[in-house]
């Protein structure tokens, strides 16, 4: 029986360059976003006590607002930086963008989870029916992103995505 030649997969320079679009548009912003950060710190522009915070999470957020801007930014690097090394068809490219997908994940269900835990409203709308309607298109994107990043998270782990990175 002859051999089949096998036809290459598009999935990894298709994945590749698309969280290399994603994650390259956002690092500019990211990086001015933790310049401006630090320096209303520095200016004395923000203080933690200038911030209103409506429960814990809020105060742990905002009182570590610095540490949460640079952590944002250095994931965004990593995650550009094992973009491209996906493209370059790396094996470590494949274990830290599911490792940093997973982070999205936790991330996800932790502010979900804070949410409902604190009966947090999400919109400031008068109107009950429409606050429902807003948080059920919020939890229904939640659980499609969800479902989407597990699905990219097991693609990469697959042993034929494997095979194809050195």
């Amino acid at each position: 029986m002859p051999k089949q030649k096998r036809t290459p997969s598009v999935f990894i320079p298709v994945m590749g360059w698309i969280f290399i679009l994603i994650s390259g548009l956002y690092l500019p912003l990211a990086g001015l976003q933790t310049y401006v950060i630090f320096s209303m710190y520095a200016s004395g522009l923000l203080t933690d006590d200038t911030i209103t915070a409506f429960n814990m999470l809020e105060v742990a957020f905002y009182s570590n607002l610095r540490v949460f801007a640079s952590l944002l930014l250095t994931y965004n690097l990593l995650f550009f930086i094992s973009s491209i090394a996906l493209l370059r068809r790396r094996s470590w490219a494949r274990v830290s963008l599911s490792i940093l997908m997973g982070l999205v994940l936790v991330t996800l269900a932790t502010l979900g989870a804070a949410y409902v835990w604190y009966d947090y409203t999400f919109t400031a709308w008068s109107d009950p029916e429409r606050n429902r309607r807003f948080f059920r298109i919020v939890v229904g994107l939640g659980i499609a992103g969800s479902l989407l990043l597990i699905w990219l998270i097991y693609k990469l782990n697959s042993r034929k995505i494997a095979e194809k990175l050195s």
